[in-house]
């Protein structure tokens, strides 16, 4: 199968599941014959018959009859995708599949016996049943043969239209596929908004920290809060009175996952000691959606440890780098005497990272930096190199860009159809 192929392999009337489309032709017990609505069809008067036959619809230069209506209606009840209202559904789409066939034979499109032959084998195998056992099945629903071929080369035609029309000029880029594979973007969760405020563990500051951590955590309010995250935190946010964004509460440490989750906003986590800081958190405000699995989610990120601790010429260092870096692999660009124990690339479970980087990276989206934390006197340049849900259940990169894709065409193709609907001319009898 070519990529083309691939791309295009599922449209929106290819969309059913195997198990309910096989379960539904196998209901069969009050199911109408297809002999026996052709045979009433014979018996009954000739004016009869016509009204059969009598148009419901005119699209353009094509007719819907009342036969293509009440088999359309047979095939989305065989198939299990009958709605409420479903003669509506039916006229809607054998309106959409005349307005498809218009605008192929406009363009030239034609399909061959073995096109139209290998499409009702790949629509009959989603049933897991050869076509001809696909067609007895129909016919047992009432369904004629025809009815399913019409389907079949309506969308295969509308297909080839589409590829012809769009492939090449749609593309997905790798950072989009990045952005997607991220855990938030995957699944929804519970977040929290919150605050946070870090005192440095260097002994120079020891005695002032020892003064004023009682006096942090005397604070209850928001604005407090913030004001001495302003005076005092050595964390990237101060400027921003120690403000974070909406975190997923699965990306946090299981070491303060709980107590994050169970506070009320208001409420201070800590004092918690992380490498080369004490850190306090204030709770904010939760959104509440679905959990993540934990151990499920895999990260991969960069650390360079910046001699120095948080000596300006250090600090100055990781501003260099921060401003150069977008994503991980430049880091080795900006820094290309560093040694293996400085600058590493390393990737884990998210409980098996140590507490105090998980912390960091659960702030972070890829290509994010964080340089609160020191270890071993020298200064900690984190970055997240990327962050995803790992097991079955869940896509992996080539199925994700595949998927968006697919999406992208989907949407052309719905305006495109929608501009055809508004050249055409629509009216009933």
């Amino acid at each position: 199968m070519t990529r083309t192929e691939s791309i295009m392999r599922l449209t929106d009337f290819w969309t059913v599941s195997a198990a309910g489309l096989r379960a539904s032709l196998r209901r069969t017990g009050c199911a109408v014959s297809l002999t026996a609505v052709v045979l009433t069809a014979a018996a009954v008067p000739v004016q009869a018959q016509q009204g059969l036959f009598s148009p419901v619809l005119y699209v353009n230069d094509r007719v819907i009859t009342r036969y293509d209506l009440e088999q359309r209606k047979l095939f989305l009840e065989a198939i299990n995708l009958a709605s409420s209202n479903v003669e509506e559904q039916a006229l809607d789409a054998l309106t959409e599949d005349r307005l498809r066939e218009f605008a192929t034979l406009r363009a030239g499109i034609r399909l061959t016996d073995e096109a139209i032959a290998d499409g009702m084998t790949e629509f009959a195998a989603r049933a897991s049943l050869t076509t001809d056992e696909f067609i007895a099945e129909l016919s047992q629903a009432g369904v004629a043969r025809e009815t399913f071929v019409d389907f079949v080369s309506a969308g295969l035609a509308w297909r080839e239209l589409v590829q012809a029309r769009y492939v090449g000029r749609v593309e997905v880029l790798d950072t989009e596929v990045e952005r997607a594979m991220d855990v938030p973007a995957q699944r929804a969760e519970q977040r929290v908004l919150m605050a946070e405020l870090f005192l440095p563990t260097d002994p120079e500051f020891a005695d002032a920290v020892a003064e004023i951590l009682p006096q942090i955590l005397e604070i209850r309010s928001f604005e407090e809060f913030s004001a001495a995250a302003r005076q005092v935190s050595v964390a990237g946010t101060r400027d921003q009175g120690g403000r974070l964004d909406w975190l997923p509460i699965s990306n946090l440490p299981d070491r303060i996952r709980d107590d994050i989750r169970n506070a009320s906003p208001g409420t201070l986590v800590g004092p918690l000691t992380f490498p080369g800081a004490i850190a306090i958190f204030q709770v904010r405000a939760f959104e509440t959606s679905r959990n993540i699995p934990t151990g499920q989610v895999h990260v991969e990120y960069a650390r360079y440890l910046i001699p120095g601790g948080r000596s300006d010429a250090a600090m100055a260092e990781a501003a260099r780098v921060q401003a150069g870096a977008n994503y991980c692999p430049d880091l080795y660009g900006l820094v290309p005497n560093a040694t293996e124990a400085q600058l590493d690339v390393s990737e884990a479970l998210l409980p098996d990272l140590p507490a105090g980087v998980a912390m960091e990276l659960a702030k972070l989206d890829v290509g994010e930096i964080s340089t609160s934390l020191t270890e071993g006197g020298a200064l900690m340049l984190l970055m997240l190199c990327q962050r995803e849900m790992r097991g079955e259940e869940f896509p992996n990169a080539d199925q994700m860009r595949t998927s968006m894709l697919n999406q992208r065409f989907e949407r052309l193709a719905e305006i495109h159809l929608e501009e055809i609907r508004a050249e055409a001319e629509i009216r009933r009898p």
